[in-house]
């Protein structure tokens, strides 16, 4: 009888440890309409609509769009815009992670070291 149990609890024990991997393991499924900046758009209207994601509280997906406007900016070597999105993306960042100060220096020395004349002073 207290092999069957000790089976059981081992089972479930194993069971529970290979159920938190799978859980941890998996990624977040996004919607990757944010990813893309729209074609047609301006830097204009993406900060707007940033904005008002802000503005109804929806700051994982405020960063989403900040994130395009990031990528969209540095393929077209604007470096305002690549300036404007980092400091949002700090701002944003600062409000889901716990230690995101520490993060965002992080990302800021990663940022200068590839930055060329424009943004690095700026950095």
């Amino acid at each position: 009888m207290k092999n069957k149990i000790v089976t059981l609890v081992a089972i479930a024990l194993v069971a529970a440890f290979f159920g938190a991997i799978n859980v941890w393991g998996k990624k977040e499924i996004v919607k990757s309409d944010f990813f893309v900046f729209p074609k047609g758009s301006t830097y204009t209207n993406e900060w707007k609509k940033v904005d008002s994601l802000i503005s109804k509280g929806l700051n994982k997906s405020a960063l989403m769009v900040v994130n395009a406007i990031y990528e969209k900016a540095k393929t077209d070597r604007n470096s305002p815009q690549v300036v404007k999105s980092i400091i949002h993306r700090m701002k944003l960042e600062q409000y889901m992670e716990e230690y995101s100060l520490e993060k965002a220096l992080v990302k800021l020395n990663e940022e200068i070291k590839t930055a060329k004349y424009p943004v690095k002073p700026v950095l």
